[in-house]
């Protein structure tokens, strides 16, 4: 296609790109093999190494990845770490939401909710967990004097009945594909 006026033909933008050598093209490869070959912190936790050592150095995404990965796989330190998984979230929860009064005014009060679950961690169905541990915690206060958490209660509930479909969704579109159309 040519524009009136122009006198050069028309590039197509990838054309001005060159293509990589093939010896750093090679060498990108070869980096990216021996990135696989290094354990994870989840196998090296497997082979006796200190979670506390383990944890002292990553990130704070791959420290909970290797917990949730610990926690999945139940055992005794699945308890344990637990606790530690769960329980900065209840206790954010419980300091946010503790002084409201019901009815829950979903408009407002599940955006906020899904706003400070999402700084724990991203993805639904480890949500769901944390929610449905959370209101474990709070049955488990409900038979003390705690009456403020009814209304706590109440949104933890309502967001499960959002999130526990979406998951099953999700888990049945990952389960029962034959072939995912991503692209669509």
């Amino acid at each position: 296609m040519k524009i009136e006026g122009s006198e050069h033909p028309p590039r197509s933008g990838f054309t001005d790109i060159e293509p990589l050598p093939r010896q750093q093209v090679q060498h990108q490869f070869e980096r990216l093999l021996a990135k696989a070959d290094e354990p994870t912190l989840f196998s090296r936790w497997q082979q006796g190494a200190g979670l506390e050592t383990l944890l002292e150095g990553a990130s704070p995404s791959a420290q909970r990845d290797l917990l949730w990965q610990i926690h999945q796989q139940g055992g005794e330190h699945a308890q344990a770490v637990g606790k530690r998984l769960f329980q900065p979230v209840t206790d954010k929860l419980v300091a946010h939401f503790s002084g409201r009064q019901l009815p829950v005014v979903a408009a407002i009060d599940q955006p906020e909710l899904r706003a400070l679950m999402r700084e724990f961690d991203p993805l639904s169905s480890r949500r769901e967990t944390v929610l449905l541990n959370v209101m474990a915690d709070i049955k488990k206060a409900a038979n003390g004097t705690q009456v403020d958490l009814a209304y706590l209660e109440e949104l933890a509930r309502r967001e499960l009945m959002t999130l526990i479909p979406l998951n099953g969704v999700v888990n049945n579109l990952i389960r029962h594909s034959h072939k995912l159309d991503l692209e669509a």
